[in-house]
């Protein structure tokens, strides 16, 4: 899951991208790369841009659904991210939208195995993913000044690399996101509007030595994720 990513722009772009003035609390930086701990820009159902930390812990990617039981059969139900008591509060009232110039993901099947791929949206200067204010519990902090990227089901072409795929939304629905709505009537506005459409590729470099002893666990994860998209076909639902 995302990770890593980069907001190589500035404040005055995100304001032409989204559409609508924005109100910044402080001088806002826009480091070449978001990692694990570091503070990032995000924006607030108030249209301010802030700083938040994007944790170490909670794992700063939340999934909008997904089987109760990961490693049990395909007879049981589907959770959403609005009935998850870790999340629902903050998915129904704290949302925000991260804006990014590019996301990256590590591959361990395929083609480019071993590398990481560096991932954009074409014709778009900015996109947004969707997200929502937590309590970081690494690094320690007593209120919501952390953030959570929203993932969700992969496109076939996500799926050569990766098997998540972060909640994008292009510039013109993502504002909408940040309106007040119940957490179901959330979910199902990213639904309907995250972007599936084909994503710009290109390597970003060698993952470091030692990458091939996590294989196991990822592929692991790939097949609980093809059985969660076949309990979602079971369910003939998208989300």
């Amino acid at each position: 899951m995302c990770a890593e990513y980069t907001i190589q722009t500035s404040a005055k772009k995100i304001r032409e991208q989204l559409g609508r003035p924005l109100a910044e609390e402080q001088t806002i930086r826009f480091p070449e790369r978001i990692k694990f701990t570091a503070r990032a820009p995000v924006i607030t159902p108030d249209f301010k841009l802030v700083e938040k930390i994007f944790p170490a812990q909670p794992f700063p990617n939340s999934r909008l659904s997904g089987v109760e039981d990961e490693n049990a059969g395909l007879d049981q139900d589907i959770r959403r991210v609005y009935d998850v008591p870790l999340w629902k509060n903050s998915f129904a009232n704290h949302p925000v939208l991260v804006p990014m110039t590019a996301f990256f993901e590590p591959v361990y099947w395929g083609h480019d195995i071993g590398t990481v791929q560096k991932f954009s949206v074409p014709e778009t200067e900015v996109f947004f993913v969707a997200g929502m204010l937590i309590k970081p519990r690494v690094p320690a902090r007593a209120n919501l000044d952390g953030f959570t990227l929203l993932t969700h089901t992969a496109t076939e072409q996500m799926m050569r690399y990766h098997q998540r795929l972060v909640t994008v939304l292009k510039p013109e629905c993502a504002a909408e996101y940040l309106k007040p709505m119940s957490g179901r009537e959330r979910f199902e506005f990213l639904i309907a509007n995250r972007y599936t459409g084909e994503l710009m590729v290109e390597k970003d470099r060698n993952m470091a030595k030692g990458w091939e002893k996590r294989v196991d666990v990822q592929e692991a994860k790939l097949k609980r994720e093809e059985a969660y998209r076949q309990a979602l076909a079971r369910e003939k639902v998208s989300g």
